[in-house]
């Protein structure tokens, strides 16, 4: 429900008029396309839909959710993007996603212990989440080919960025956006 709301503020329409679509082979939303009404149920986007005058001729939001018990993440923008948040794994469950890793990323985790290892793992997976959803590729892009690193934020292969967001404490929670960046200037 707090998607259609905040979807319609960005499209200038009621909670309603807003269609969520999916693709129906990664799974990855759609981009909506100015006023709702342009949008056909069936199809997707409309290509000859007119954006609305509110947004100026806008490119079409995209949006990524994600949820985990008790804290919802939603992130639009007019360019490809991606989130994911997750409760601090437990210490079995980091293992767990530990060996699905990038190596480099592995090694570099495997030197922590405890709760600290399961932090910096669950602050490594949001980050590969985020990556592939903002890809629209989901879990069909193998995590173990994507490496991290360390940094809080940092570029990813040609024109992506991907940084950790801070969450209350008492959320012990992890989350990360990425999005794709704007094209370096030639010239």
């Amino acid at each position: 429900m707090a998607l259609r709301h905040v979807l319609a503020h960005r499209l200038g329409c009621r909670p309603g008029e807003v269609p969520v679509v999916h693709d129906p082979r990664s799974g990855a939303p759609r981009p909506v396309r100015g006023r709702a009404g342009a949008v056909t149920a069936g199809s997707g986007l409309d290509p000859t839909a007119v954006p609305s005058p509110e947004l100026g001729g806008a490119s079409p939001v995209r949006f990524s959710v994600s949820r985990t018990a008790g804290v919802v993440a939603l992130v639009t923008a007019q360019r490809p993007v991606g989130v994911d948040v997750e409760r601090l794994q437990s210490e079995v469950e980091a293992d767990v996603l530990l060996d699905l890793l990038h190596p480099a990323d592995r090694q570099r985790l495997a030197r922590l212990r405890g709760r600290r290892r399961a932090a910096a793992v669950t602050r490594t997976w949001v980050r590969v989440e985020a990556l592939v959803k903002g890809w629209e590729t989901g879990l069909s892009r193998d995590p173990a080919g994507i490496h991290i690193g360390a940094a809080a934020r940092a570029d990813y292969g040609r024109g992506w960025s991907v940084s950790d967001v801070r969450t209350a404490p008492r959320e012990n929670a992890r989350l990360a956006v990425a999005w794709r960046t704007d094209p370096a200037p030639q010239g």
